[in-house]
């Protein structure tokens, strides 16, 4: 029969990595053999029982060593547990070491691109979501639908204080290639949790209504689709680890945001660390925030490739001269058009300083009509011809200030 252990999730029930802290605080009790629920009324040596803990996960990465010990301290701790300042000490060194022995690697744009094309629109939504915002995956599946907004340019997301690990909301955003996706899984998420391939309430309000387990799962299927399902094999606590994880789109999303140049502070604050959330909103607007997460956007698009820039601003210059053609061409044409207004008698009519009143259209209008059109198409196959691309032409053409546009004829 399956051990209660209510003690354990009295520790952990507000807290975000409840999955993690109780395997851990298991591990403990397993590798002291005692029973939790007993374990503060049995008179046990707590120094000497963390100790042995300590012991039985020497071979963990330091990072994880460190988070497991100091989870079980706090445990401790709040069970009114102290340790000695000699044990203290000991848990300190033996937690020392490199920041990491796993194989863990960030995956890069190619490869994400791989990854996901193997998957559905859910998978999609979800894991562009991460790798454009910065979430970590305990977040990502928490944030509802309340949280998001998706009228705006781009998507903001406001990530609550209570489902962040550093217990400070802050802002995000997503990429236009995440809102894509994002807004093609909320028209089918409904029918999801109806089909009853998911334990989450219809009533359920997260925007992605599965637990971390199930994420990892997902991710799991697809780079192993994608042969992407390398696993750590010097990581001596868990070998079954791999070294592509869904945490590792937070650090594609660092290293993206960090090559367009985008300021430290912004990059870290987007992404939740506490230190660059205090610079940020200490230095930066929200509106600021927002334009710098525009400016380093196009490094986070993983199917839509960014445009070489030296080719939009050469379109550009071209649109720009073209459109100043065209203005010169009006203020020609009605020039010319222009002619002074006649009386039946054919006298010309003067204003009340005596000038010749002009108006346009003396020329018949058939003539006008024809030399009109003709000029247009002429105009129009030269724009085709200078940007290679004839619905765009058209797109440009409906662009000419100054008066309604008459199509030119095709031949």
């Amino acid at each position: 029969m399956e051990e209660k252990t209510e003690i354990i999730e009295k520790f952990i029930k507000a807290k975000n990595g409840r999955a993690t802290y109780k395997s851990w605080l298991l591990k403990y009790f397993k590798n002291i053999n005692t029973n939790s629920n007993t374990y503060f009324k049995s008179g046990r040596d707590y120094d000497a029982d963390m100790v042995v803990f300590a012991e039985s996960i020497e071979g963990w990465a330091p990072a994880t060593k460190k988070s497991a010990v100091s989870c079980v301290k706090n445990f401790l701790m709040y069970n009114d547990v102290e340790l000695s300042p000699k044990t203290k000490y000991d848990l300190r060194e033996r937690c020392k070491g490199p920041s990491a022995i796993s194989q863990e690697r960030v995956p890069t744009r190619k490869e994400l691109k791989e990854i996901l094309s193997f998957g559905t629109v859910k998978h999609k939504s979800l894991f562009l979501t991460m790798a454009s915002s910065g979430m970590r995956p305990g977040e990502a599946v928490r944030i509802s639908l309340d949280d998001i907004h998706l009228d705006e340019n781009p998507v903001r997301i406001e990530i609550p204080y209570d489902i962040t690990k550093t217990k400070e909301s802050r802002t995000t955003y997503i990429s236009s290639e995440a809102k894509h996706y994002l807004k093609q899984w909320l028209k089918i998420r409904k029918k999801y949790l109806e089909s009853g391939r998911n334990t989450a309430d219809i009533t359920d309000k997260r925007i992605f209504p599965f637990d971390s387990q199930t994420l990892g799962d997902m991710w799991n299927g697809l780079t192993e689709k994608a042969g992407y399902d390398m696993l750590d094999t010097r990581n001596g606590h868990n070998r079954k680890r791999h070294q592509m994880t869904p945490n590792k789109l937070r650090k594609f999303f660092k290293t993206s945001l960090s090559n367009a140049n985008i300021p430290f502070e912004v990059v870290e604050a987007l992404m939740g660390h506490k230190e660059g959330m205090s610079a940020v909103y200490r230095r930066y607007s929200i509106d600021q925030l927002k334009d710098w997460y525009l400016k380093g956007e196009s490094n986070l698009l993983i199917f839509e490739m960014p445009q070489n820039q030296e080719m939009i601003d050469d379109m550009k210059n071209r649109l720009d001269l073209l459109s100043k053609q065209m203005e010169e061409f009006i203020e020609f044409e009605h020039r010319v058009a222009s002619t002074e207004l006649r009386d039946e008698k054919g006298d010309v009519v003067l204003d009340e300083n005596s000038n010749p009143v002009t108006v346009t259209g003396h020329i018949p209008q058939e003539v006008v009509r024809v030399a009109y059109e003709e000029e247009q198409k002429r105009k129009f196959q030269k724009l085709v011809e200078t940007l290679g691309d004839e619905e765009l032409a058209k797109a440009v053409w409906g662009l000419k200030p100054g008066r309604k546009q008459v199509k030119p004829k095709q031949s």
